[in-house]
């Protein structure tokens, strides 16, 4: 008896739900996605890294859309939203509690004149909460880790770039979209 009306209490919740708000369940509650990240961090760029005790340095690469994990996953080429209670939605599996994100894996490609001469490290983007005001960028590159903010026109704030071998000291940088 009990049983029963536990389930009678769900189905009226979940058509109360419905009746209140028709989209309830179907939209994301995000206001971007996939096509509003991508354009705000693909392209080409160039980080200047100016040294206290050497010649200033740039580093032109390229930023694309990374492939996903390896192994077949719902979330590999599509922003979707996840399972959980809580708004999280990632290209990538998750496993963090609740908080409003959205990742998306990055393949950088390392360019000397042009040409694409290697495959830098791990990268991703993140974009906390439904609306997009800023992202955040961590990089690895060439042998620098960049990270800082990425607006949704492609403008930064916030860069910082540690040296990865060597030194591995913070280094004065910027970092600019320098093409589409």
């Amino acid at each position: 008896m009990k049983r029963s009306i536990k389930v009678m209490l769900a189905v009226t919740l979940g058509l109360a739900a419905l009746v209140l708000n028709p989209w309830f369940g179907v939209t994301s509650g995000y206001d971007y996605g996939a096509p509003e990240m991508r354009a705000a961090i693909e392209g080409t760029w160039r980080l200047t890294l100016t040294p206290n005790d050497g010649p200033r340095r740039e580093i032109t690469f390229r930023i694309a859309q990374g492939a996903g994990p390896k192994e077949p996953h719902a979330s590999s080429h599509a922003l979707v939203r996840s399972a959980a209670a809580c708004g999280h939605r990632s290209l990538v599996k998750n496993a963090e509690a609740c908080m409003d994100l959205s990742e998306m894996p990055l393949e950088i490609t390392v360019l000397d004149g042009g040409t694409p001469v290697r495959a830098a490290g791990a990268a991703r983007f993140e974009v906390p909460g439904t609306t997009f005001t800023n992202g955040w960028l961590e990089a690895q590159i060439a042998d620098v880790y960049v990270s800082g903010r990425v607006a949704p026109n492609g403008e930064t704030s916030e860069v910082t770039a540690r040296e990865t071998a060597g030194k591995q000291r913070n280094l004065l940088s910027t970092l600019q979209r320098i093409g589409r």
